[in-house]
């Protein structure tokens, strides 16, 4: 009998909220016009902000397809799994969400 990780089962949820059914919903479009959340792409690094209640992930514009997707889904985590601000965090606890 296969048991899913925390993880799993979160995605699983969340799939589930955002009425995911399909592979092909998983995209950076999809999902973020799903959870209310605003993708810009720039010429710098990926990151995701927390402003006022409002969620964006900055893309970098550079990078291939394949690269934006994983950068914008570790950038979803943030929001999504992470607790504080990582620029008044102690060092170590932000490398730990990191990872």
């Amino acid at each position: 009998m296969k048991v899913n990780s925390h993880l799993e089962d979160f995605i699983h949820k969340l799939y589930q909220l955002i009425d995911i059914q399909k592979p092909l919903q998983l995209n950076i479009k999809t999902i973020p016009n799903a959870m209310d959340i605003k993708v810009f792409y720039w010429e710098r690094t990926s990151e995701a902000i927390l402003y006022n209640n409002m969620t964006a992930i900055f893309i970098d514009s550079h990078l291939s397809n394949q690269l934006q997707w994983q950068d914008f889904c570790h950038e979803l985590c943030h929001p999504l799994l992470h607790t504080g601000d990582q620029f008044n965090m102690p060092p170590l606890f932000r490398e730990y969400q990191e990872v």
